[in-house]
C-alpha cells in the first residue's frame, strides 16, 4: 500500500493542479479516518478523551483566518525545506528524510498541544515527500513548494473549519 501511495507522490511530471488534486485524498485519509471513529464514538456515546481538555486558543477573527489558512503554510513550508535540506546532509534516502522531517515538525507541534503531533507527522510527511520529488535533491526549481503551500492551506482551511463548526 505504501509503494502505491509513493507512486502517487512522486510524480514528477503530471502537471500542478492535476497533481495537487491526486494528492490531496492521500494527506486527508487519516484524518478522515480519525473523523470516522469520532464520530461513531461519540454516537455510541463513547468520548474519546485524547490528553486534550481545552483546544488551543484559535479564534475566528479575519486576521486569525489570514495566519492559520494563508501564512502559516507559507512559513512552515518554508521552514520544512530547511529541515529538509539539513537532513539531507546527514540522510540520502528520500523515504528518511521525509520520515525525520515529519517527526521533527511533530515534536514542534505536540510543544503546543501533545495530540497535534499524531495528527501532523502524516501530512508533513506528505509534504516532505512532494518536496523531494517536485523540486529535486537541490530544493530549486520545480512546483513542490507551491503545491505544498496549497496543500497545507487546504488542510488548516478544513481544520479551521472544523474548529469553527465544533464551537457554534
Amino acid at each position: 500500500m505504501l509503494k502505491n501511495i509513493l507512486k502517487i507522490v512522486e510524480d514528477p511530471i503530471l502537471a500542478a493542479p492535476k497533481y495537487t488534486a491526486r494528492v490531496l485524498p492521500v494527506m486527508f485519509a487519516p484524518a478522515a479516518m480519525f473523523i470516522t471513529i469520532f464520530f461513531i464514538l461519540h454516537n455510541l456515546g463513547i468520548e474519546p478523551y485524547l490528553g486534550v481538555k481545552d483546544g488551543p486558543d484559535v479564534g475566528y477573527t479575519a486576521f486569525d483566518f489570514i495566519s492559520i489558512v494563508l501564512l502559516v503554510p507559507v512559513i512552515e513550508t518554508y521552514l520544512l525545506i530547511a529541515v529538509i535540506w539539513s537532513v539531507c546532509k546527514v540522510i540520502h534516502k528520500n523515504l528518511h528524510i521525509a520520515f525525520f522531517s515529519a517527526l521533527f515538525f511533530s515534536v514542534l507541534h505536540s510543544l503546543q498541544e501533545p495530540i497535534w503531533g499524531i495528527f501532523v507527522f502524516w501530512p508533513f510527511f506528505v509534504y516532505s515527500l512532494i518536496l523531494i520529488s517536485r523540486n529535486g535533491s537541490d530544493h530549486r526549481g520545480g512546483d513542490g513548494v507551491f503545491i505544498v503551500i496549497t496543500l497545507h492551506a487546504l488542510n488548516n482551511f478544513f481544520i479551521w473549519v472544523l474548529g469553527y463548526i465544533d464551537g457554534a
